[in-house]
């Protein structure tokens, strides 16, 4: 009763142990899938369009992050976009004040000579000079090197130009942030109703595995008592034919004693009647005895032949016992099976309603799989 009792126990534990893995394992798969670690991507794949679009221009060797870069950069656009690059705007401003300074009042020859010497004098000081002198000196790229302006030229044609490719971008944009909107939204439903199928599942699963485990605990603690039962019966029985053959050997002893002791008398009775009668009357009365003698003999031997049929054979008694020990095991057999066939068909609902929502979700074939492979190890552990 106790080996059966403890085994019984481990057995329960060791279901109980199973079933706390499978919910934990599906735990985490929901878990890992609803987390960062498997993104959108691992679900939908993203069409042609959604993907980012990158300039075909090199990027530069040094990118631009000081702040100093970043403000010549905004007066290369200024003067682009005023357009007013004047390389010798001090030298014109000069001939336009002479000009206009010269022109209003009246000179004489000798000075009007000077003023062509100061003007052919000024044109050659000023052709003299060199260019690169002269470049940039009034504008907003006076100091650049020419490495910075091969830098800010580069910043500048990365820029989308033209509005159409600006009207193109934008809603390429649009589109692709509504996309994963819908996606992101499609996923937590998609999760949701995951998460509560999967409660649903396991709340069903975890009531009618208690609910069998506690009927077979049940059967199982019957059947011990039936068969503790059943084996003091026939302790009880046994110590019953027992005491009822000693009790006849004693009887048959008593009455065998008993003959003997009225045959010696018969005996001393008629030697003491036939002393005067004849030997060929006495041979006769000898036959008699010796007949009587065998009878006893033949008597004793059948009852020692009935004492071995009773040891042998079995009593009315225990086989009425063992007929009602067989018909209350077979109904306890029609339950067990009853049991059994319900729980077959309670598992293969809840397999058809895992296929199901696999079949409906959108996750891999290797975790449909492992689920199936989960619940049909689950099932058997039940069956057994």
């Amino acid at each position: 009763m106790s080996a059966s009792s403890n085994q019984t126990r481990r057995h329960s534990a060791m279901q109980r142990k199973l079933k706390e893995l499978l919910r934990f394992v599906d735990k985490a798969d929901i878990q890992t899938e609803s987390s960062s670690h498997r993104g959108l991507n691992t679900l939908t794949h993203k069409p042609l369009y959604s993907r980012p679009l990158k300039p075909i221009q090199n990027e530069p060797q040094c990118k631009d992050t000081e702040p100093t870069h970043k403000a010549d950069r905004e007066k290369v656009t200024d003067g682009l976009q005023s357009c007013t690059i004047d390389t010798n705007k001090p030298r014109i401003q000069k001939l336009q004040e002479l000009v206009t300074t010269n022109l209003t009042g009246g000179l004489d020859r000798p000075e009007l000579g000077k003023m062509r010497e100061a003007k052919q004098d000024g044109c050659t000081e000023s052709q003299t000079k060199k260019q690169d002198n002269s470049w940039f000196t009034h504008t907003n790229k006076a100091g650049v090197t020419r490495s910075d302006r091969l830098r800010q030229g580069r910043c500048i044609d990365k820029r989308p130009k033209d509005l159409i490719n600006r009207k193109c971008l934008s809603w390429r944009e649009a589109a692709k942030g509504h996309e994963s909107k819908l996606q992101q939204k499609e996923y937590d439903l998609f999760v949701a109703s995951l998460l509560t199928s999967q409660s649903l599942l396991q709340d069903k699963s975890a009531d009618l595995p208690v609910e069998a485990s506690t009927e077979g605990l049940e059967l199982k603690e019957a059947a011990s008592q039936m068969f503790l039962l059943e084996q003091e019966a026939k302790r009880v029985l046994e110590e019953n034919d027992r005491v009822r053959l000693e009790y006849e050997d004693v009887q048959l002893k008593a009455l065998v004693d008993q003959k003997d002791k009225e045959s010696c008398d018969t005996r001393r009775r008629d030697e003491d009647t036939f002393s005067g009668v004849m030997p060929c009357e006495r041979s006769s009365v000898a036959q008699v005895e010796a007949k009587r003698q065998q009878v006893w003999k033949v008597w004793g031997e059948l009852k020692d032949l009935e004492r071995d049929i009773k040891e042998m054979m079995m009593s009315s008694v225990i086989i009425s016992a063992l007929e009602t020990s067989i018909r209350d095991s077979e109904d306890e057999i029609l339950n067990i099976a009853a049991s059994n066939v319900r729980l077959q068909r309670a598992n293969k609902d809840l397999e058809q309603n895992i296929s199901l929502v696999l079949s409906n979700a959108l996750i891999s074939e290797e975790t449909k799989a492992y689920v199936l492979s989960s619940s049909c190890f689950a099932g058997r552990m039940i069956e057994e």
